[in-house]
């Protein structure tokens, strides 16, 4: 059946006895620990087709810990993303924003929650198909120049680009 509009819908849980984390030290030092965790995980995901070669999309996945972690984790409770995508005969241009949840850390110098406040990730890219297993595209990443945590400590360096060729065999 062909559709213009798509959608997946999923809910999920894990039951994990040695889940690995990760807490702060010290400042810069992070440090390795297991124990156990139940998480429920959840999604969602659109995607429109309005017109030939125009591709929009939206999608939303997080998940929900039941507490029992004496470590908190360094992912984010929730991420949503954003995007349009344009082809047009072998160029691809593409637009995306992707909103990154707060993120929190143990601390275990001051016995504290290392926390960063939710954060938009702006991106654009243009790619063009040499031939239909190989690809050159340039991206830009982190446009609006936003200091996005992926550790306690360690941000992203800027605004970001990113050029090469794609091979697939």
């Amino acid at each position: 059946v062909n559709t213009r509009f798509a959608y997946r819908v999923y809910v999920g849980a894990n039951f994990v006895r040695n889940y690995l984390t990760f807490y702060v030290n010290r400042e810069g030092l992070f440090v390795a620990a297991t124990e156990g965790n139940t998480r429920v995980v959840y999604g969602a995901e659109l995607e429109y087709l309005p017109i030939g070669g125009l591709r929009l999309g939206a999608s939303i996945y997080g998940y929900w810990d039941d507490g029992s972690m004496e470590y908190v984790d360094n992912k984010p409770i929730f991420e949503a993303d954003l995007f349009a995508e344009y082809t047009l005969r072998r160029w691809r241009f593409q637009l995306t924003s992707d909103f990154i949840g707060t993120r929190r850390w143990t601390n275990m110098v001051d016995n504290t929650t290392y926390s960063d406040k939710t954060k938009v990730d702006l991106g654009v890219g243009v790619s063009f198909d040499v031939t239909s297993d190989i690809n050159i595209y340039v991206e830009g990443e982190n446009l609006l120049n936003s200091k996005i945590y992926d550790f306690a400590y360690y941000y992203r360096s800027g605004i970001g680009f990113r050029a090469g060729i794609k091979i697939d065999f």
